[in-house]
């Protein structure tokens, strides 16, 4: 005899007999429900299976066998069900215990929202969010009257505080920095020029710009940059740009957006060529916001990195007898991620933050 069940997302389900599975949660402020239902093990599944998917995992897959009875006057009969991803009519203490394995395997692959560039720690988590002994172990059992708290295991009468615990941490877990990031350029732009001031020289540079390389000819990394310099009676001023494309690939398709991100140098003594800012925000060894992708399910996500091609990037401040060479705009070197894809996941499960 096959069990009935109700269709919940990701190819998970639960059995129908549990009714509404979407009504009443443990899961918001002043919760005045403190029985534990099945139902709320929903919320931590299914938050579980999504954010090992964002990070390029399988997702989970809880296989277990069922058993009923059925009564006839000719005796007993067993019907045997092995379901999966299923949730039943009671707590699965053992799929609870694999689920803190795995969400503690997936804090390192998300980004702390705070610092850009920075990944999360159990440690460090468990320290912010005030959550069981402050360092690594989830509350086993709450403090009650006298009893002071433990840690560690989950206990096997599972208390409100221990799904609630689980549920902020699968909260923090909002973003991703995907491996699969490159940057190609299509389009490099050069023009060079000499005056006795650097307005002319700029101007001299601009009427010079012209495409130097596209698609099939770049072979190298080097970045549109506005490099002015003094000599005895004149200026000179060279202005380079790269038109690239970012490319940023999500191992799945759960609604997302991207920000790309370019690491920005205004540092007057820097011998590499430089890409500049044209308009966009540029701060001495930090990253700026170069643009984003709104929300997308697209696993390919792409974005063309540079404005305008023919525009020439803007003017780097004028030169001086101490510093007579200046270069400003991005830096394009690997050794210092100089550029960045940040993925905001639109998750469905442990979303809402009610604390």
């Amino acid at each position: 005899m096959a069990f009935s069940t109700q269709a919940l997302k990701y190819g998970w389900a639960a059995l129908a007999s549990l009714g509404v599975v979407t009504g009443t949660t443990i899961y918001v402020v002043n919760n005045l429900r403190h029985q534990v239902k099945p139902e709320d093990i929903i919320e931590l599944a299914l938050g579980t299976h999504e954010r090992d998917l964002a990070r390029g995992g399988v997702g989970l897959s809880v296989v277990r066998t069922w058993t009923s009875n059925v009564y006839t006057t000719n005796g007993v009969t067993i019907y045997t069900n092995v379901v999966t991803n299923t949730i039943g009519w009671g707590l699965d203490r053992d799929m609870m215990v694999s689920l803190d394995t795995t969400i503690k395997q997936l804090i390192p692959y998300y980004l702390d929202t705070n610092t850009l560039g920075t990944y999360l720690t159990v440690t460090g988590l468990w320290a912010s969010l005030g959550i069981g002994d402050g360092t690594n172990k989830f509350t086993s059992t709450p403090a009650i009257g006298t009893n002071t708290a433990t840690y560690g295991a989950l206990p096997w009468q599972i208390y409100e505080e221990d799904l609630v615990e689980r549920y902020k941490v699968l909260n923090s877990l909002k973003k991703t920095s995907p491996t699969v990031v490159r940057l190609e350029p299509f389009a490099f732009w050069f023009g060079s020029g000499i005056g006795a001031t650097m307005t002319i020289a700029r101007n001299a540079a601009i009427s010079d710009f012209s495409l130097q390389y596209t698609n099939g000819r770049f072979i190298a990394f080097y970045q549109g940059s506005d490099n002015d310099f003094i000599s005895i009676n004149e200026y000179g001023c060279q202005l380079r740009k790269m038109v690239a494309d970012f490319y940023c690939v999500t191992a799945t398709n759960i609604s997302h957006s991207v920000e790309y991100w370019m690491f920005g140098n205004n540092d007057y003594t820097i011998t590499e060529w430089h890409h500049d800012g044209q308009g966009l925000g540029v701060t001495e060894q930090s990253y700026a916001l170069v643009d984003s992708v709104g929300w997308s399910s697209s696993a390919s996500n792409i974005i063309t990195f540079g404005g305008t091609v023919s525009d020439p990037p803007n003017a780097a401040p004028t030169p001086t007898a101490t510093n007579d060479n200046i270069g400003q705009g991005f830096v394009f070197l690997p050794d210092v991620h100089p550029h960045l894809a940040v993925v905001e996941w639109q998750f469905l499960y442990a979303t809402n933050k009610f604390w």
